[in-house]
């Protein structure tokens, strides 16, 4: 007790909190990261160390707060490794807030926070910057009182002759000095977060802060008080975890995870579950965002059931599962597709799947089909079960792939730039300084990374000068290239530009194949076909031919949907459609009037290859048809807006377009396509275009026959080969119960795909499960599943009051036999299971 009482007092002292607090919060964390713990996140360290900037450095007319006692205005703070909430002195929280939100002074100067965005939860403000993963609370002068304190700032930065941002968009001005900030605080983040987490010591170099970043040593205290280390007597409990996992996505393990919770809480346990950040915000809505853990309501009788979130992608897992040891005699861990290093290694991982009717069902399959036909659907799937891949690549392949996703970053970041109004860098300040070896390191460590979307490809080679960044890119890196890659770098540097110039002639990104690789890949596939068909059957070599043809094909179809998407903006059109099409792509409904009056004004507004990349990246959804929403008045509110500007940069189209605009675009919004997407009547052209681009590229010189196959791709003319799913209504299919014995080896491959540990116990769920006359029985397939040393399964059934928004952990199914069924038959199966290691459901 006195050891507790003293890290009490250690973190009342430095955070301002009350006794209570330091212990509530104490007693929930434990000291797993310390009494006071730093931010992990490095982007949660650059909000935290903007916010104390911008109260530490803020100029006229919003000075300063000179608060007594206070870290300009901050009188407390509640610090967590993942987390940070923030009080304000009592009657100065509209103060801060105005100082912390983003304002613009008459001269353009962005003051607060650029881009600082808010949300009301509760008696806290939830403030963060859209795209960044930082997020702190405020709290608030009262319960539901955040949007009075924001309406208060509001009227101070009015009163003080600045213009409120908070409200609007982003702009990029904001953008821009957010990224600087991020620059600027690269290696000072660290100490500007901890003196936030600890206001109490920092007031001590308040006076300094409008100068020079915190000293940490001066923010250590303690230090060996403060170090990380287990808490408690919970630290020496041995409770039974629960994994619940799933191959892919979709499958419910969320759901399964929920309805086990409450089974076994049902039972008397006290469980502690970890599941899906949006099924906590469901189920506990009036819970401050800030705290981690929510009790959770049940009948009377029951255990107890805590739940906490995994965070929004699961960043969260590993220190919330760490915690749940110490809250539950039984912890449940929704794992899903997540990774399992580093957890809390499991007694039992429930396998959840979804009913797959043909694993339960035998079908006898007559074929009606042509013979030709049944022959390209074989080869199609064999083609696709074919696990053969090329030899790993060597060095130099493995130089070229990295080259080129770090150019596709570099040229993203250059066209990002150019959109919004910005000088590109100078003398290589896009990859690193060569004098800084720090700088040097990172760069290269992220080097072979593959960090953007496999799906993302560069701009087409006409529409921004590629040659000339691609030897930017080599010129800056080359020093540090060959001392990385002495036996390779000289033949990288020649080869990879135009290596990488005939992919995106190809529109391929850092992934995905080229034309010619296709080629060789069906070339050997064919070669290997005797080995691959278990029951081979002739193919002729046209059938041969035809099948290629197809699979090329397919990969046409594939990559001129590409270069429609990516290049929509550089496609032939005359002036009045492009204008037209710029107009589609930036109309939005409900765009704020002060929006409207300034952006229009902006180059880059108007730059129409811009709209494309944006609308392409950010783009929203078409519209629905205009009776869904207030449409009509919409564009003729936005034309209005932007008639005079579009009248002076576009004098001699422009009247033809703002008379035809708005019926144009309730036109494109009734057949849902989406600005820049041309016409059918145009497809034939631009495919034409597209394949002489390959042909002069050389990309098609591997292919067979290469003229007829273009011209017929062009024409759209369809063989047998690329027709198969069109014979579907010849295929008749007669289904009986399968085998209990084939079911149980069908469920045991999707558990296999898992690589469980054998050490522990293994049952299946099989969930929105719909059992039919021709649909084996559970009991038979338990049975099966027994005898193979797997625990059982359960079926779920495809219920929606089992899903969290229509029931959920609520009331609302505490009396529903069919809900309450469920979560017994998922308690009996894993408590025995976890009993005996298997078991039968």
């Amino acid at each position: 007790m006195a050891k507790a009482d003293r890290n009490t007092r250690l973190r009342s002292r430095i955070t301002g909190e009350n006794n209570n607090q330091a212990r509530q919060w104490l007693r929930e964390h434990g000291l797993t990261h310390g009494a006071v713990p730093d931010a992990e996140d490095p982007q949660q360290q650059v909000l935290e160390a903007a916010l104390l900037i911008a109260l530490a450095r803020c100029t006229d007319p919003l000075a300063g707060l000179e608060t007594p006692d206070t870290l300009f205005g901050i009188a407390k703070a509640t610090p967590s490794a993942k987390f940070l909430t923030l009080w304000p002195a009592a009657g100065v929280e509209a103060e801060v807030l105005a100082r912390l939100l983003p304002s613009r002074a008459p001269d353009g100067d962005i003051r607060g926070v650029p881009g600082l965005g808010w949300a009301a939860v509760g008696r806290y403000l939830h403030l963060s910057v859209p795209g960044h993963a930082g997020r702190v609370l405020v709290g608030a002068t009262a319960r539901d009182a955040g949007t009075r304190d924001i309406d208060a700032a509001h009227e101070l930065v009015a009163e003080a002759g600045l213009e409120w941002l908070a409200d609007q968009a982003t702009t990029p001005q904001e953008e821009a000095a957010w990224r600087n900030q991020i620059a600027d605080l690269e290696s000072a983040a660290p100490a500007w977060s901890r003196a936030l987490r600890r206001p109490r010591l920092a007031l001590a170099q308040r006076a300094e802060m409008a100068r020079q970043a915190p000293s940490m040593d001066l923010l250590a205290d303690d230090e060996d008080a403060l170090q990380p280390r287990p808490h408690g007597p919970a630290a020496y409990r041995a409770p039974r975890v629960v994994h619940v996992r799933s191959h892919r996505g979709g499958n419910g393990s969320t759901v399964v995870s929920m309805q086990l919770a409450c089974g076994l809480a049902g039972t008397g346990a006290r469980v502690a579950l970890v599941t899906d950040d949006a099924v906590v915000r469901q189920e506990a809505p009036g819970a401050p965002l800030g705290e981690d853990w929510h009790t959770v309501d049940l009948p009377s009788g029951s255990g107890q059931l805590q739940v906490a979130s995994a965070g929004m992608l699961g960043d969260d897992m590993d220190q919330r599962a760490a915690e749940a040891l110490q809250r539950g005699d039984l912890v449940i861990l929704d794992l899903g597709r997540w990774r399992t290093r580093g957890l809390p290694k499991a007694d039992l991982t429930l396998a959840v799947g979804r009913h797959v009717h043909w694993d339960w069902t035998s079908t006898d399959v007559i074929d009606r089909r042509p013979v030709h036909v049944q022959t390209y659907d074989r080869l199609d799937e064999l083609f696709t079960a074919d696990r053969g891949r090329p030899p790993a690549a060597g060095e130099l392949e493995a130089l070229l792939a990295a080259l080129d996703s770090e150019f596709l970053a570099f040229a993203l970041g250059r066209l990002y730039d150019a959109d919004h109004g910005e000088e590109a860098a100078e003398d290589g300040a896009d990859f690193y300084d060569p004098q800084d070896a720090e700088d040097v390191e990172e760069w290269w460590a992220r080097f072979n990374r593959p960090r953007l979307n496999p799906e993302d490809i560069l701009p087409a080679e006409d529409a921004a000068p590629l040659a000339q960044w691609r030897r930017e890119l080599l010129e800056a890196i080359d020093a540090e290239g060959h001392r990385r890659y002495p036996g390779v770098w000289e033949e990288a540097r020649e080869i990879w530009p135009e290596h990488n110039r005939r992919r995106n002639l190809q529109r391929l990104g850092t992934d995905g194949q080229a034309l010619d690789d296709l080629v060789q890949r069906l070339d050997s596939f064919l070669a290997r076909l005797p080995e691959l068909d278990e029951n081979p059957k002739p193919v002729s070599a046209d059938e041969c031919r035809a099948w290629c043809q197809g699979r090329v094909f397919r990969w046409l179809d594939e990559r001129f949907a590409a270069h429609l998407k990516h290049d929509a903006g550089h496609l032939p059109r005359s002036d009045a459609d492009r204008l037209l099409s710029l107009l589609d792509a930036r109309f939005l409904p409900d765009i704020p009037s002060e929006v409207l009056d300034r952006e229009p004004a902006e180059d880059w507004w108007w730059d129409v290859a811009g709209a494309a990349r944006w609308l392409d990246t950010f783009g929203p959804d078409p519209f629905g048809p205009d009776g869904d929403d207030d449409l009509p008045e919409e564009r003729v509110r936005f034309l209005s807006a932007v008639d005079a500007e579009g009248l002076r940069r576009h004098p001699g189209t422009w009247p033809q377009v703002r008379e035809c605009w708005a019926g144009h675009h309730a036109e494109l919004t009734a057949k849902g396509r989406r600005p820049f997407e041309p016409a059918p009547e145009q497809l034939p052209a631009l495919r034409r275009a597209f394949t002489t681009r390959l042909h002069d590229a050389g990309a098609a010189a591997s292919v067979p026959d290469w003229e007829t196959v273009a011209q017929r791709w062009v024409a759209q003319e369809r063989t047998d080969a690329e027709r198969v799913e069109e014979f579907a209504d010849l295929l008749e299919h007669h289904h009986r119960p399968a085998d209990a014995d084939h079911v149980a080896a069908a469920l045991e491959r999707d558990l296999h795909v898992l690589r469980l540990n054998a050490d522990a116990a293994a049952a299946i769920v099989v969930n929105l499960f719909r059992a039919d006359s021709a649909t084996q029985s559970a009991d038979a397939v338990s049975e099966a599943l027994a005898s193979r040393g797997i625990a059982g399964v359960c079926t779920v059934p495809q219920r929606r009051l089992l899903e969290p928004r229509a029931g959920g952990f609520g009331p609302a199914s505490w009396s529903d036999r069919r809900v309450r069924d469920v979560q017994h038959d998922l308690a009996t199966l894993a408590l025995r299971a976890l009993k005996t290691g298997t078991g039968t459901e």
